[in-house]
């Protein structure tokens, strides 16, 4: 299962939200450095010396997940110069 990640917190800790909008907090040190927010993780096996379980970045499902997101922005009204919505 994919999880999203949502935020990251000041306690060292990374919220992650999956698709059903569930959400988890997992330690920082479970998650590669290089992820961002919006990055899309996919669950390794247990980790065999502590069995904790670690994220890696799934790259391919996070350049899709950005695109529809842009697809998704794009489509929404804009505000006109007097602040009200166009529809």
């Amino acid at each position: 299962m994919p999880f999203t990640i949502d935020r990251f917190e000041d306690n060292d800790l990374v919220v992650l939200e999956t698709d059903d909008r569930e959400s988890l907090d997992v330690p920082r040190a479970h998650v590669p450095p290089e992820a961002r927010e919006g990055d899309v993780l996919v669950e390794l096996p247990k980790n065999e010396l502590d069995g904790e379980v670690r994220y890696a970045v799934n790259f391919d499902l996070t350049k899709q997940r950005k695109a529809e997101v842009a697809q998704l922005r794009a489509s929404l009204p804009t505000l006109s110069d007097e602040g009200d919505i166009e529809l």
